[in-house]
């Protein structure tokens, strides 16, 4: 019982599959309205420019959400992308490509730069910066403020490598 294809199934028009017990739980597959591409929307939602779910051509691929768009391993949440940003639950590791550093970089806005804020804990680090064998805490940033140097800290370039303790260049105020 059911169909059966052993060749290419084609259609015309929109393909619809699944609603179950409801009539919004489905899936709608078909023509965008925009040369070469395809989409998937909900069968909750009437297909249009913008409320699918899935869009594909042959060189790009797009996930779309009403609200946002939630990757899952394990069915437990891991990326959550929203109007208001990124989250991730777990480490983000950031790896370089080719013969470039490894960057995180603000783009777009005046007067502000990058800023980490970190958890309450007291005892742990809450963020660090560590050297290239991740074997000695460079910077360590804790919840309460408290901040940690290890090796020379410059102001103003004056720390060269191997240096320890405080050097300054120019005026204390």
């Amino acid at each position: 019982s059911g169909l059966a294809v052993t060749g290419t199934l084609s259609a015309t028009g929109a393909i619809q599959t699944g609603s179950g017990n409801s009539t919004s739980a489905g899936l709608i597959a078909g023509y965008f309205g925009a040369s070469s591409y395809g989409a998937i929307w909900s069968t909750a939602v009437t297909p249009s420019t913008t409320n699918f779910s899935f869009l594909t051509n042959a060189t790009s691929t797009v996930l779309n959400g009403t609200t946002g768009v939630t990757f899952q391993i394990g069915n437990v949440d891991k990326v959550a992308v929203s109007s208001t940003g990124l989250a991730v639950t777990g480490a983000l590791t950031v790896t370089r490509s080719g013969n470039t550093a490894a960057l995180i970089t603000q783009t777009g806005a005046t007067g502000y730069g990058l800023i980490i804020v970190p958890g309450a804990d007291t005892v742990y680090d809450a963020f660090g910066i560590n050297n290239a064998a991740n074997t000695l805490n460079q910077i360590r940033m804790y919840g309460n403020g408290t901040a940690t140097f290890a090796g020379g800290v410059g102001i103003g370039g004056a720390a060269s490598p191997g240096s320890t303790g405080l050097a300054v260049t120019g005026t204390l105020s």
